[in-house]
């Protein structure tokens, strides 16, 4: 992915007085994003050497200034150092024979050796804004490998599909687990509301069974408690029609207690003998919401106990109703209904992946051609085999990438056609040395010697000495008016014809006329 770079820039005159602030400078932005002392000093000594060149090489006749530009990125700091100057590319230096300096004791001259041992990339370019140095050095391995960890190289597609399957793996485990646990309460909802159904006819018909019960029954149920035949057979005939009901399916054992622990009825006849008149809801009984519990019977069964009052007119409790379901059924029914969410997640999972890997790929394979494209950029032709629409996202970047060839094409036809002009003025240099002698007479009592320095590569300044006879020696000093090309021509022209003229003529005023 693409991350953002930070630039902090500083520009200053390009003197020597001037070194300190630019190594000052790259200290701060050094220290500022946490760059070791070995990078921050390797930096210091190679503009050092970068920016006195510069100032005494590039900016030899004339006075200019000299920009500094750092650009942080996470493992890498790269110093710019840009001028107007004389262009010089330290790229084409090779290194130098260490040992011959030794042997002849020379000093100076390893200032590009020195910047090639101490960083880790150095490039030189011709730019629109001047000449450009760029300085790069990697943080330290040691850092490097204590916060990073090794990576592994892959495509966007694969990245972008890897990080949409971890999101929809989360989607899809949230919303499975959400649905897993709210299963439990809708299957038990539905089973307590069935039981509580099954009570409630239970309820009424005992209500009913009881009505026609005399009045002095009813009475002692609500006040002794005692036991007498009518009444249980009032309680288990309303029972055994539940047994034959829809709401059998659901039953393992339902009874009928009153206010004093005595079962009146029960649809299993040993519970009846055993609990009659000694029963008690079981220590280990668990609430599960108002009236409900549950608790395993002496068989090991687990079971889901619903009790359920039964009132008479004045909405006074004559007994209580017990409906008893197995909760390991119920359980059962959980799990199975889990597993089905399970399978429905499982292939909303894959389905999820398939659509997302076939959503990634159409968003993706314009970017693939786009970036095949730009690998053919510089070749003739290429920008043309591309129908760019520049209404969506890719369209402005391949117009951009368009834009940018366009310029960096003329900008090397341009830096090609300096570099030839370069060569040419310096092959015109040459030959201009050549004109002048390299070689001096003896002349007895006189010691002959001269200094030449043209203000551009080549220039009209021109000396030289003519031989007039066996005894007699012209000595020729002129500046053409103008520098450059043109004055190189005229001095030449001038050159030629004062040699033709100035045999056997003593007189300079001749000659020159």
């Amino acid at each position: 992915m693409f991350k953002s770079v930070t630039k902090e820039q500083l520009k200053v005159p390009a003197r020597i007085e001037f070194l300190g602030e630019l190594r000052d400078f790259v200290t701060k932005v050094g220290k500022r994003h946490g760059f070791s002392d070995s990078v921050i000093n390797a930096f210091k000594l190679s503009i050092d050497e970068a920016a006195t060149n510069i100032i005494k090489h590039a900016y030899r006749d004339w006075d200019g200034d000299i920009t500094i530009r750092a650009i942080i990125k996470k493992d890498a700091l790269t110093i710019v150092l840009l001028d107007q100057g004389k262009y010089f590319d330290p790229r084409t230096v090779n290194d130098p024979d260490l040992k011959r300096y030794v042997e002849i004791g020379k000093k100076g001259g390893l200032g590009i050796f020195i910047m090639r041992r101490l960083l880790d990339e150095i490039d030189y370019r011709k730019t629109e804004e001047g000449n450009e140095l760029w300085l790069t050095k990697f943080r330290d391995i040691s850092v490097k490998r204590r916060f990073t960890l090794p990576t592994i190289p892959v495509n966007l597609k694969v990245k972008y599909w890897f990080v949409a399957t971890l999101v929809w793996t989360a989607i899809i485990i949230s919303a499975y687990f959400f649905f897993f646990f709210q299963q439990r309460g809708i299957v038990l909802g539905d089973y307590i509301e069935q039981g509580r159904k099954a009570c409630s006819y239970l309820s009424s018909e005992i209500q009913n069974s009881f009505d026609d019960l005399p009045t002095v029954l009813k009475e002692e149920l609500l006040t002794k408690g005692s036991v007498d035949l009518e009444l249980i057979a009032a309680a288990s005939d309303p029972i055994q029609s539940l047994q034959m009901s829809e709401h059998n399916e659901l039953l393992v054992n339902a009874f009928v207690v009153d206010n004093f622990g005595n079962v009146l009825g029960s649809s299993n006849h040993q519970y009846l003998r055993v609990a009659t008149g000694d029963y008690s809801l079981p220590e280990n009984a668990h609430i599960f919401s108002d009236n409900v519990y549950t608790y395993p019977l002496d068989n090991g069964m687990r079971v889901l106990d619903i009790i359920y009052p039964v009132k008479n007119e004045q909405d006074q409790i004559l007994c209580k109703v017990h409906f008893q379901m197995s909760y390991d059924r119920i359980y059962a029914e959980i799990k199975s209904v889990r597993f089905d969410y399970l399978k429905l997640a499982a292939l909303a999972w894959l389905a999820g992946l398939l659509g997302l890997f076939l959503l990634i790929y159409l968003m993706m394979n314009p970017f693939r051609r786009l970036a095949e494209w730009v690998k053919q950029l510089g070749q003739p032709g290429s920008v043309d085999e591309m129908d760019i629409d520049a209404s969506s996202e890719v369209g402005e970047i391949a117009k951009a990438f368009s834009d940018i060839t366009n310029k960096l094409r003329v900008s090397q036809e341009n830096l090609a056609e300096q570099e030839r002009l370069q060569k040419e003025m310096q092959v015109a240099q040459e030959i201009q040395q050549t004109l002048l002698p390299s070689e001096f007479p003896e002349i007895e009592g006189y010691e002959l010697s001269s200094f030449y320095e043209a203000a551009k590569e080549v220039g009209g300044d021109y000396f030289d000495f003519v031989e007039v006879d066996k005894d007699t020696l012209g000595i020729v000093v002129g500046d053409v008016s103008g520098k450059g090309v043109p004055g190189s021509l005229v001095m030449t022209m001038i050159r030629t014809a004062l040699r033709t003229e100035a045999r056997g003529v003593k007189d300079a005023a001749d000659v020159l006329a």
